[in-house]
């Protein structure tokens, strides 16, 4: 554990987690952060803790791994159907990707249970009824997902993830919302290779409202109070690192 914090509720607090994952041979294979809503053992009393860590905004350029034995020099672009390669995005530049996808109930239930996800919120409809929303939450790995197979349009050429460097399930999900995303590119990393180079990207998805016929801003800010928070039709606000091939 990392540090933990109080919340507005009671009967829970936010703790912050270092997870490692190693294989068979006690090689680091995986390693993340991540902070969740825990119930109290104590419900209503403060404990005072408020010590959440400073955390990385990104992966570090160098902690990118790109097996050795992976030779895009080659790559075909027939395969993808997309012409773009590392040099021709621009950091700053946007991309509104052309699809949509209205979720259904079945479809989100069957994947959520692959997901080995059981929670109540996703499948029990007589409980939820008794909710704010008045049905079931669609999971947000499902919502994840969808966005990213949307990005393809445009993003054709990535050929993996190397490193999730943040990202928040903004608003609720629920069956019947049609999600539409867009792509900012952030920046690009040259890994020393002249077969690919590293990208990082913010994937936003949008629910029932079309960016690219009416644009708007992820995050919003409140005119009486300042503050600043996602648009209500954001579900995804993710930032990540991706390896594309280069031409040169």
């Amino acid at each position: 554990m990392l540090g933990k914090r109080e919340t507005s509720r009671p009967d829970v607090g936010i703790v912050w987690v270092r997870t490692r994952g190693v294989n068979q041979r006690d090689e680091p294979v995986l390693q993340f952060y991540r902070w969740a809503m825990v119930n109290k053992r104590e419900p209503g009393v403060n404990s005072g803790a408020d010590d959440a860590p400073e955390l990385p905004a990104r992966v570090a350029t160098e902690n990118l791994h790109v097996p050795p034995e992976l030779d895009l020099s080659k790559f075909d672009p027939e395969v993808t159907g997309g012409r773009f390669f590392w040099e021709d995005y621009e950091p700053g530049e946007r991309i509104n990707h052309p699809q949509g996808i209205t979720i259904e109930d079945a479809e989100h239930q069957m994947a959520t249970r692959l997901y080995q996800n059981n929670a109540r919120v996703h499948f029990n409809e007589m409980l939820q009824k008794k909710s704010k929303l008045g049905t079931r939450i669609i999971y947000g790995g499902y919502i994840i997902s969808t966005c990213h197979a949307i990005s393809y349009d445009g993003l054709e050429n990535v050929v993996r993830i190397l490193g999730f460097n943040a990202g928040a399930h903004a608003n609720p999900t629920v069956a019947g919302d049609t999600l539409f995303a867009w792509t900012d590119v952030l920046e690009r990393s040259d890994l020393g290779r002249t077969d690919c180079g590293a990208m990082r990207l913010r994937l936003v998805g949008v629910k029932n409202l079309d960016p690219s016929e009416q644009p708007i801003e992820a995050k919003v800010k409140d005119p009486e109070t300042g503050r600043e928070s996602h648009h209500p039709n954001v579900v995804l606000d993710l930032d990540y690192t991706v390896l594309i091939p280069r031409t040169r």
